[in-house]
This record gives C-alpha cells, sequence and structure tokens, in this order.
C-alpha cells in the first residue's frame, strides 16, 4: 500500500475556483446571440454551485501539522497463515525495505523490534490499534462474507505512516531531537492480498464486492469519530480500495497512548536551540483540546495569527517548516501548504489571477466568505520565504537559453524532491549494475510525472528532460560512489 499524495493547498483552492471565476466575468450583455447569452447563464449556474462546494471546504473544520522535510516511510503488520504469526513489514514511497537492510542509512527494522526504549515493537502497537478499530465496526460487511477465505479483519492491511527525518541541517530538526526518527501522521488499511475469484464469481465481482465492503467499513469507521477518506490504489494490475484515515483528536490520541511518536504530540518547531515558554504558549493558540493543532474551518486556519507566525514570523530568521499539512474533517482531505522558498510550480501564477478577477468582480456576486482574503494571504505566503534574490540573467540573454535555464531549475527541483521517496543511491549502487538500471528508470517515471503534475509540462517534453536530468545526477552521483569504493573497499555509506 502506498500514501496517496496530497495536493498543493493553493493549486487545488485555485482549481476549483478560477474556471468559475473566469465565467463569473464574462458579460454577457456584450453579445446579442441568445444562445450564446444561454451558455453564459449556464456557465455561471455551474460556477456558483462549484463556488458553493469550495466554501463548504473552507467552512470545514481541519487540523495542521508541520509538513517535516524527510522520506514518507510506512510501518504495517499482517497475519501471515502458512506460519501463523504476525509479520511486520517497513515501507519506503516506493520500495519494501528488506530485512537487515538500511534505508536512507537509517535502521529502521528498529521499530519491528522492542530494544526496552518503548518508542519501538511498533506491530504490536498496530495490533492494538486494529482491535480499536475492530470494536467500532466488523469486516467485511457485505453479504457475500460467507464467501471463501481470508476474511475479517486478519484479510487487512493496516499500516501506519510518517515521516522520516534523515536531511541533517534542516530547519531545527537536529535541535528538537528528531533527526533520525520516525514521526507517525496518519493511517491506511487495505486488504493483505486481492481476493482470488471462485466458485461463480468473477474478478471484477470480487473487486466490486471489496469496494463495497470498504465504502460500508469507511463509513461505519467516520461514525465512530476516526476521520476517514476511501481511496482506490490503481498501482497494481488490479485497482485495491482503501481508506485513509488521517490526523484527528482521536486518532493522535490514541496514538499517544500506544506510545507511538506523532508529527503533532513529539515535535514543535521553534527559532531556535530552546523551545521558549512564549512559542509553546503561540503554539498552542488553537481550538484542539490536545496537542494537535486544530482549527473551528479552513478559513480559519489560513487567515490566523497562528499560520502567520509559521510562515512569516517577527523575526528575521524566516518560516519555521517547509509547510503545514492541512487535514479536513470529515472526509481526511488532505492538502500541504508551502511557503515561497518551496517549489510549487505554478501555484503563485494560479493565485495571483485569482486574487486579480475577484478583485474585479461584480460586488453583488455572492462567494464564500472571506475568498478574497484567503486567496491573499494564500498568495503572500507561496511569496515568502523564498530567500534574497538571485542575480538576473545576463541581458541580452536569448528567450530560448531562459526557457532551457528554467528547465533545468524544475528538473532538478523535481529530482531532490523525487530522491525522498526511494532509498539512498549508494544502497542501490552497491547491489550492482542490474539494480541501478532498474533505480533509474523508476526514477525517470516518477520525475516525469512530477514534472507534468506540478509544472504543467507536455508529456513528451516532461519524459525527456526527466530523462535527462535523472541520468546526469545519477551518472554523478554514481561516479564518485566508485571512486570512494576504489579508495577504501570497506567505506560504508
Amino acid at each position: 500500500m502506498k500514501w496517496p499524495a496530497c495536493a498543493n493547498l493553493g493549486k487545488e483552492l485555485c482549481d476549483s475556483i478560477l474556471p468559475a471565476l473566469r465565467s463569473l466575468t464574462k458579460d454577457p450583455a456584450m453579445t446579442k446571440d441568445p444562445a450564446y447569452i444561454e451558455y453564459i447563464e449556464a456557465a455561471r449556474q455551474t460556477a456558483m454551485a462549484e463556488l458553493d462546494s469550495v466554501g463548504d471546504w473552507l467552512d470545514a473544520p481541519c487540523s495542521a501539522t508541520v509538513k517535516l522535510d524527510g522520506t514518507n516511510l510506512g510501518v504495517g503488520v499482517y497475519w501471515e497463515g502458512i506460519q501463523g504469526i504476525w509479520e511486520g513489514i517497513v515501507v519506503g514511497r516506493n520500495y519494501v525495505v528488506p530485512r537487515q537492510e538500511l534505508y536512507q542509512k537509517v535502521d529502521v527494522h528498529a521499530l519491528l523490534n522492542d530494544p526496552g526504549n518503548g518508542r519501538s515493537d511498533v506491530p504490536t502497537k498496530i495490533r492494538r490499534l486494529t482491535d480499536e478499530f475492530e470494536l467500532a465496526c466488523a469486516y467485511p460487511l457485505s453479504e457475500y462474507r460467507h464467501c471463501g477465505p481470508g476474511f475479517g479483519w486478519a484479510a487487512l492491511r493496516v499500516m501506519l505512516y510518517g515521516e522520516l527525518i534523515v536531511n541533517q541541517g534542516k530547519y531545527d530538526y537536529e535541535a528538537a531531537g528528531i533527526f533520525r526518527r520516525w514521526l507517525c501522521f496518519g493511517a491506511l488499511i487495505g486488504r493483505v492480498l486481492p481476493r482470488t475469484p471462485f466458485d461463480d464469481f468473477t474478478t471484477a465481482e470480487m473487486d466490486k464486492n471489496d469496494a463495497e465492503d470498504m465504502d460500508q467499513l469507511a463509513a461505519a469507521l467516520q461514525a465512530a469519530g476516526w476521520n476517514c477518506q476511501r481511496l482506490d490504489d490503481d498501482q497494481g494490475e488490479r485497482v485495491q480500495p482503501l481508506i485513509r484515515i488521517g490526523p484527528n483528536e482521536q486518532l493522535m490520541s490514541l496514538l499517544q497512548t500506544l506510545d507511538i511518536s506523532t508529527v503533532s504530540h513529539d515535535y514543535q518547531p521553534r527559532q531556535g536551540k530552546l523551545l521558549t515558554d512564549i512559542e509553546s504558549a503561540q503554539w498552542a493558540e488553537h481550538t484542539g483540546a490536545g496537542s494537535l493543532p486544530r482549527f473551528a474551518s479552513l478559513r480559519e486556519l489560513i487567515l490566523s495569527e497562528w499560520a502567520s507566525r509559521f510562515f512569516m514570523p517577527a523575526s528575521q530568521g524566516g518560516p519555521l517548516g517547509e509547510g503545514l499539512v492541512v487535514c479536513s474533517e470529515p472526509g481526511a482531505k488532505l492538502t500541504k501548504w508551502k511557503h515561497g522558498g518551496e517549489e510549487a510550480g505554478n501555484t503563485p501564477a494560479k493565485l495571483a489571477e485569482a486574487v486579480e478577477l475577484l478583485r474585479g468582480l461584480d460586488p453583488s456576486v455572492v462567494l464564500p466568505q472571506g475568498l478574497l482574503e484567503i486567496c491573499e494571504r494564500l498568495q503572500l505566503v507561496a511569496t515568502s520565504g523564498a530567500g534574497p534574490k538571485k542575480s538576473k540573467k545576463a541581458a541580452g540573454m536569448k528567450e530560448k537559453q531562459q526557457v532551457k535555464a528554467k528547465a533545468e531549475k524544475d528538473a532538478l527541483a523535481v529530482w531532490s524532491s523525487t530522491l525522498t521517496k526511494f532509498d539512498s543511491l549508494e544502497a542501490t549502487f552497491s547491489k550492482g549494475l542490474e539494480a541501478k538500471a532498474a533505480l533509474e528508470g523508476k526514477l525517470i517515471e516518477q520525475v516525469a510525472l512530477d514534472l507534468e503534475t506540478d509544472y504543467f509540462y507536455e508529456p513528451s517534453k516532461a519524459r525527456a528532460r526527466a530523462t535527462g536530468v535523472v541520468k546526469a545526477e545519477m551518472g554523478k552521483r554514481y561516479a564518485w560512489w566508485a571512486r570512494a569504493r576504489a579508495s577504501d573497499p570497506f567505506i560504508s555509506f
């Protein structure tokens, strides 16, 4: 199971409101064509419905946790029926970490053991968490639950996902004591394996049955107080239904009780090496009852002093972190809110357009409360925290050179981000040229996908740019690794 990516908050909002705002700015009085006038009016009705949906999202309660700059790591447990034991599993973003292997130079399998520090043996704690889920509702729920082997919660895999902090020197991670630690932020539930057809049931019928079971399970968990979202994982040959359980007070409180480290309980950003009493008091200025920062609405969060202090503190130190992860309730809709110092594709340009359209809109148009102010705040954050501007290109540089420079910058930014989704390159190099070639192909696919999704490159150009940057950067790292191994065969990476 793979933790689903979450969209950029500003991009998600703009993609929802820009089509509506553009249609609302069209003036039907500019034409006498009845068909065009009817088209404009129909588009406006659709636009208002879209804006109503955005209003519901802005009105919904939400939580906000710090978006840590590390690598996604999942820890899970499932029943191994053949051996009759519970098995633990550790997965990176795109990689199941084999036993006895380091991941990003960290012994992540220590999470599966119990060395007595009170922070490991996660599988045992996941089974206790699963018991809590099972108390809320049984699985499966459909009329076919009597058919075939491997049903009930033993047929499900519960995975906890979090961030493994592997980037040394980032923000205050070392001062806060979280470098090389894993901090949980949510859970996924899915079947261990898709059920195989039997009797008169086809694969399609079994998949449909599984999806219905998971729909009902998600609804039952939601009714029991868990913040759930039903998703589909289409990475394999068959679509796998998943349930994502996002942060809310119920989940984070239980994880704390189970002594599982979490983003909200075990980390608080600070400007200096020591956390001050004032910083602790200001961080607690939210409506939540516990350590999870919670707000009455997404609107309240975006316009809050709490968020402003995180992204634009009064001191000269800059933002306190890479960004925030926002989780709406109910429905566990996840979005990431980043500042201008992080790569955000075309999001700042989209926010600028939204602000311009909103300012020029007829005052009689009924909009979600505070929409202009929200877009202005998101635009301010999206253009802040970038640090000193780089020197301008020499006068007379050709447009083609400028486009190429931007493309290279975009590709390198995506390359850096992609490296956090796989095991370290050096670990792969040590496995041989076949493993190196296999990883190179996966990296090209991921970089090309991110260039398409976040930077709106055409598929062919994204693929070409991804191929170039991956081969070049991987070649540099491999050459450095090979020289280091030649000089010292016993060197550890």
